[in-house]
């Protein structure tokens, strides 16, 4: 869906919710473009930002169960308890 707003012409992405394309977990298709500057950048050899509070472990957890990676989502679970 993200498809519709992102276009050739898109200068400027506001990525919204708790999950940010600058944490580690943010493995979805519309980060890439977030990735994509990342790598040419600066700061590209500044590693993205692990899950540190338990809100943020619960949220990487349920991007790894719906990416089909279970043992990684218990894992971040067990730091989310």
């Amino acid at each position: 869906r993200y498809k519709e707003y992102i276009t050739a012409d898109t200068i400027l992405i506001h990525y919204i919710g708790v999950t940010k394309p600058w944490n580690s977990w943010a493995n979805y298709p519309s980060a890439q473009y977030f990735v994509e500057a990342w790598k040419a950048s600066p700061w590209a050899n500044v590693p993205l930002l692990p899950a540190r509070t338990p809100k943020q472990y619960k949220k990487k957890s349920r991007h790894e169960r719906l990416q089909g990676k279970y043992i990684s989502s218990i894992i971040s679970y067990i730091g989310y308890l």
